[in-house]
């Protein structure tokens, strides 16, 4: 085995330990980056797929991305304590502050609002498609599941299972609270989106981790990584039997780990195809990838910009693939400088928001930094810091966070004292009040 993967695995450890040292957290946005991109440098350099080695300029592309990111979530942090964050040496369990009648007008309003959206677009599908091509042309219904048209009303379906999740930790079973989440789960699978669930699972933990709900440990964290591989091997294996043949496929070894192939192939092939678009690269594209969003607003209102093709070219890697990681918008749009710039402003302004929080006494920003960290999770895949749909979400989720949070509500205690209470309950009473 290549000397490499023990590096990146001690690199990936290591990142967790600094940020349970400095935030005593293993969700914030150093921890996710650093575990999520050394865990897969090392399962890349393991070839269970016959993958070409990486050239080193490719290689160079990602050191950089993930330098210059840490880089700038020590800015970052530092920006916010000399606006006055003070850091704190203390877990944090806000749990009496978030107000219980809020949150769950909030669930019950969202779950209107949700459905309705999934009503709007499941039957305009229906009407122009019929009920087949949920079965037949699954791709045709998830490009239509999308922020066009209904889309956005629908996006409210990922805030439920959330939501739901940290009332039943707060409150407890409420048979209303749950319906809402298991249906919103439902609506979100018949989306036939490989991870509309899982980016609801993962936003339900990391919030309640925010919020001192639950206990923020390794166990959490190996927990996620095993339901997302457990996941993509199964929804890989029953959407497309092209999946399930190449489950006996020669090309990956060990034969006795090919059940999951799938979920391996789907987490390392954007590192391999990343290089091979970098070679098809056909000059600079300065911006319209990074700034998507932006330009199609500009679109709406006159003008008549070009904006990215969809879908992507496909690459053979062996492992065929059309995505090719966060840092390709950054590359394509301004090549190596991109990287180094914009992967530096993105670890700052995740940092800002996730400091705010932790250390400010922001409280109210925990939906913002869930869908951050998703952001984060998946940049082994892609760049969702662009799409319109998650800087929506991070709209709605502040002002979520503003409504159900009391202002003043923050608590600040002990890190040894908290409590795994189900209920948040029992606080100690040496409270310190955190300002939001």
């Amino acid at each position: 085995m290549d000397f490499m993967v023990f590096v990146y695995l001690a690199l990936a450890v290591g990142t967790l330990l600094i940020s349970v040292r400095l935030f005593h957290d293993i969700y914030s946005p150093v921890a996710i980056m650093g575990f999520v991109w050394f865990t897969l440098l090392a399962l890349y350099d393991m070839r269970l797929y016959p993958y070409h080695p990486l050239k080193w300029s490719t290689t160079l592309d990602f050191v950089t991305a993930i330098t210059m990111y840490f880089l700038g979530c020590s800015i970052g942090r530092l920006l916010v304590a000399a606006g006055g964050g003070e850091a704190r040496a203390a877990g944090i369990d806000v749990a009496e502050g978030v107000d219980s009648v809020r949150l769950r007008k909030v669930i019950i309003w969202l779950w209107v609002i949700g459905t309705l959206g999934f009503l709007g677009l499941f039957l305009r599908i229906v009407t122009l498609y019929g009920v087949a091509a949920f079965l037949s042309a699954p791709q045709l219904v998830h490009d239509n599941f999308s922020v066009r048209f209904l889309g956005y009303p629908w996006l409210a379906n990922l805030f439920i299972p959330v939501l739901s999740f940290l009332y039943f930790k707060k409150v407890g079973k409420s048979g209303l609270i749950i319906g809402a989440g298991v249906t919103s789960l439902l609506w979100l699978s018949i989306s036939v989106s490989r991870t509309n669930i899982i980016q609801a699972m993962f936003m339900a933990i990391v919030a309640a981790s925010f919020l001192g709900l639950t206990r923020h440990d390794i166990r959490n964290l190996f927990i996620t990584g095993i339901a997302a591989v457990v996941f993509f091997s199964l929804f890989a294996f029953l959407k497309d039997t092209s999946h399930a043949e190449r489950l006996l496929h020669d090309q990956f070894r060990p034969k006795e780990l090919r059940l999951f192939s799938s979920a391996y192939g789907y987490f390392t092939a954007p590192i391999a195809t990343y290089e091979a678009m970098k070679a098809d690269q056909q000059g600079l594209e300065y911006g319209i990838n990074t700034f998507v969003t932006g330009v199609k607003v500009l679109n709406l209102v006159g003008f008549n910009l070009p904006i990215p093709k969809k879908p992507q070219k496909s690459y053979r890697t062996p492992v065929r693939c059309n995505v090719y990681t966060f840092i390709d918008v950054y590359y394509k749009d301004f090549g190596y400088y991109g990287i180094v710039i914009l992967s530096f402003i993105q670890g700052l302004l995740v940092m800002v928001f996730y400091s705010r929080m932790k250390e400010s006494g922001c409280y109210h920003l925990f939906l913002v930094n869930s869908v951050l960290a998703w952001c984060i999770f998946t940049t082994f895949f892609a760049n969702h810091f662009k799409d319109n749909a998650f800087i929506f979400e991070c709209v709605v989720g502040y002002f979520i966070g503003k409504y159900v949070v009391r202002k003043g509500g923050g608590v600040a205690i002990a890190h040894e004292n908290v409590q795994d209470s189900p209920r948040g309950a029992e606080l100690p009473t040496n409270r310190v009040m955190g300002a939001v």
